[in-house]
């Protein structure tokens, strides 16, 4: 498969901050200039702790829109500022229902991720 952009932002509310992963969707993504909406994951860690942990809960949300891919900034609705702490690309491997096995290439990490859903919208992120 064709490789697809990912982002990882941190996104800063009136209740807190977490990181969003935003990750281009086979089914979605046409070109650079149309790539469709993006699979989400909220996830408790920047990207330069995931290899140490090996493992990572992922709480999926609503597909983003692409122009999230490089914004920076307030969003809409003051729903609170988001900023862009990696990016890069994946290449995915699988890509089925409950099971995705990516290639992870961004700027601070770069491996094999298997993404296992748990239960309804709880994942749980792995090396492999």
């Amino acid at each position: 498969m064709k490789r697809l952009p990912c982002v990882l932002l941190r996104h800063e509310t009136r209740r807190g901050s977490h990181y969003d992963w935003l990750i281009g969707c086979p089914s979605q993504y046409r070109s650079v200039a149309h790539p469709g909406r993006l699979w989400a994951a909220r996830c408790p860690w920047p990207s330069t702790h995931w290899a140490s942990a090996g493992v990572w809960p992922l709480l999926a949300i609503a597909p983003h829109r692409a122009a999230y891919l490089t914004h920076q900034g307030p969003i809409g609705g003051d729903r609170g500022v988001v900023r862009r702490v990696d990016q890069g690309w994946v290449r995915p491997w699988q890509w089925a229902g409950d099971r995705l096995v990516i290639r992870v290439s961004m700027g601070l990490f770069d491996h094999d991720v298997r993404i296992d859903r748990v239960a309804a919208d709880h994942w749980r992120a792995s090396l492999v």
